[in-house]
């Protein structure tokens, strides 16, 4: 039901083109005597709403959108009630609908012709101290082409009282640009009711946050006459003197307010009292823009102080390490990764000495939870989100101090009583802050060490590779480094105490390891989580054993080298010709040749090799690693590695010395 006669089709889902305008037309003719007759009890219900909109399917063909809506309304008023009966509300979840207030009906108009009076709003919150419930609504709509630039309005009555524009008309707007890529509108992300300081005379500033869709860079400005709502009039740019064009922060000089309570000033040629001055913003990201309508609470001076609110960034390994600030816009971006928790503070204090001091917040993103309040004066609240990937891109999360607790309720008025509206309790309340975070996508880890993704070493020489990974940019995650495939016999990993995404690999390649060349891999992995997609990350070095060359160990001399190669220290000798004399000492980490190197023919075989050079197929084999599979037999012919070195040591004394055992 629509109240007052003329009302338009309140229960009608959508009005035709030619209907729909004819009844706008009529209703807001009808509006301009009704708006002067109007009850308080009856009216005066609309504290706070801004709407965005969002492209359904296809980003680069869909037509089909959805429209939220966020607003704000009187808690009192009789027509907020439970739909289908006449309760209040009093809970999240539960719906009621708007309908006409002063002969005017809620009024979407999508811009192509089509609109819907029907308004349903679900209540996302209840502000009892504030007389005010939070809600969404949401329109699902299909426009006729992409090629046209839509611009959707809502318009309604009518704003509350002891503000600016009292009584009045809302008008919310939106433009959907349905260009191929465009995701949707920008979206305001700010708190309901924002109360300033004005004891004393000085400019105060606060953000008004919003965020894009496509993570575009946004410009604010100032709303014009249109975006005010019918009747409804411009912010006194004398107290409103403007909102910074990047940042969005808003400036209000509260020097008349501070000197004359009730500030009087001259607008259109006349004196008009300033209660507490109603604003309207543009944002836009150069696609689409969207508007929010709110009023300022102006505190005067009194015998009680304002609370003040800090911002206490996430504590370490956090960058920002517990970082605090008071001021606008001093808090840096906090960067958050989806599936890992982000713990956000707030602390509130008060100068006055034994008063409590409470939070209010912003509607918080999906998942968040607040945790309990600690302390009185000063008192601290964490709030702790877990995002999703759903949920990347830039998101707002703001809070108020207040010296009352937030769960007291307004006293309601007597019943039967007319024009009434119920008194709530005096309380001061901080300016509005608030964190900036940016959800991005859980990055897989990142390897430090090592730097070369190729190594060469020798038989017998001892390497020890520093294997290190990180979790990249998440400070959050906590890497473990683990063996990604089967490493080379004899090889280790040495533990860091107290490190999982440290360790030391370590070989010393045997005398059967000549030749050696193949991947060693690392896989460094993330930690697991509730909603959390772990990453992981392969890094691999190829490693290869020189062919034909032995690293001298602590007291060894050619005769022992000999000795492993089934060889004799003569034929080494003659092998390393730079050597003056087969006695002379070897120092440790020297390399010796234990044979030459011949380059593979294609009609070479086994036994073609083992006779020209005397020497047998193990030692062939132990000589060359993985170069002769077992499969090969003797008289096949060696195609598949023709063209590559093999390394050979001939016996003197075949029968003597059959080779490495």
């Amino acid at each position: 039901g629509a109240s007052g006669k003329g009302c338009r089709m309140a229960g009608a889902r959508r009005l035709g083109p030619r209907l729909g305008w004819m009844a706008a037309v009529v209703a807001w003719a009808l509006s301009m005597g009704g708006l002067e007759r109007a009850a308080a009890q009856a009216s005066g219900r609309w504290r706070y709403g801004t709407m965005s909109w969002r492209r359904l399917g296809d980003v680069q063909t869909s037509n089909r959108i959805e429209i939220t809506v966020e607003s704000a309304w009187r808690l009192s008023h009789p027509a907020i009630v439970v739909f289908g009966t006449q309760d209040p509300v009093t809970e999240k979840g539960q719906l009621f609908k708007v309908s006409a207030s002063v002969n005017e009906d809620p009024l979407l108009a999508f811009g192509d012709g089509e609109m819907t009076a029907k308004f349903d709003v679900i209540v996302d919150r209840l502000e009892p101290l504030e007389d005010m419930v939070v809600g969404k609504s949401t329109f699902i709509h299909d426009y006729p082409n992409i090629d046209t630039l839509w611009n959707a309005t809502l318009t309604m009555c009518c704003r509350v009282h002891g503000t600016w524009n009292a009584m009045r008309s809302v008008r919310l707007m939106t433009s959907v640009n349905l260009a191929p890529g465009i995701e949707g509108s920008p979206k305001f992300n700010m708190m309901p009711t924002v109360s300033l300081d004005s004891t004393t005379a000085m400019v105060r500033a606060f953000r008004v946050p919003a965020v894009s869709m496509g993570n575009r860079e946004l410009t604010y400005s100032m709303g014009s006459e249109e975006a005010y709502g019918y009747r409804s009039k411009l912010a006194p740019t004398d107290v409103v003197t403007g909102i910074h064009p990047t940042t969005g922060v808003l400036s209000i000089d509260t020097t008349c307010h501070f000197l004359s309570g009730n500030c009087t000033l001259t607008y259109l040629g006349r004196p008009e009292t300033v209660y507490n001055p109603h604003v309207v913003v543009v944002v836009s990201d150069g696609f689409s823009y969207t508007t929010i309508d709110f009023y300022i609470i102006m505190q005067y001076p009194g015998a009680s102080n304002i609370p003040s609110l800090s911002l206490i960034a996430p504590p370490a390994p956090s960058p920002l390490n517990g970082l605090v600030t008071t001021a606008v816009m001093a808090m840096p971006v906090i960067e958050a990764f989806a599936g890992f928790n982000v713990q956000l503070r707030f602390r509130a204090t008060d100068a006055d000495a034994g008063q409590n001091v409470y939070f209010e917040y912003s509607t918080l993103p999906e998942g968040s939870t607040k945790g309990a309040v600690d302390g009185t004066n000063p008192s601290t609240q964490q709030v702790d989100w877990l995002p999703q990937a759903s949920q990347a891109g830039k998101h707002f999360i703001c809070a108020a101090a207040i010296d009352i607790d937030p769960a007291l309720s307004c006293t309601p008025c007597a019943p039967g009583a007319e024009n009434c509206i119920p008194t709530c309790p005096s309380y001061r309340r901080s300016e509005p802050r608030c964190f900036e975070v940016h959800v991005v996508d859980n990055p897989a880890p990142v390897f430090l060490q090592p730097t070369a993704r190729v190594l060469n070493t020798y038989m017998n020489q001892e390497l020890r590779m520093f294997v290190k990974a990180s979790s990249g940019d998440n400070w959050a995650d906590a890497v473990t480094l683990t063996v990604a495939n089967v490493h080379p016999e004899g090889s280790s990993i040495v533990p860091v105490p107290g490190a999982l995404d440290e360790f030391e690999f370590v070989w010393k390649p045997g005398r059967q390891f000549g030749g050696y060349n193949q991947d060693v891999c690392f896989r460094a992995t993330g930690a697991s989580g509730a909603g959390r997609v772990v990453k992981n990350t392969t890094l691999c070095v190829q490693m290869t054993v020189v062919k034909c060359m032995w690293a001298v160990g602590p007291g060894e001399t050619l005769d022992s080298i000999a000795t492993l190669f089934g060889s004799s220290y003569v034929q080494l000798w003659a092998l390393n010709v730079e050597r003056d004399s087969p006695d002379a000492a070897l120092a440790e980490g020297d390399r010796v040749r234990i044979g030459h190197l011949y380059q593979v023919r294609a009609t070479d075989n086994l036994r073609y090799l083992t006779v020209q050079f005397a020497t047998t197929r193990a030692t062939l084999e132990a000589l060359n690693n993985n170069m002769f599979p077992a499969a090969l037999t003797d008289k096949d012919r060696l195609t598949d590695v023709a063209g590559m070195e093999a390394c050979i040591l001939p016996h003197s004394c075949v029968g003597y010395n059959e080779g490495v055992a």
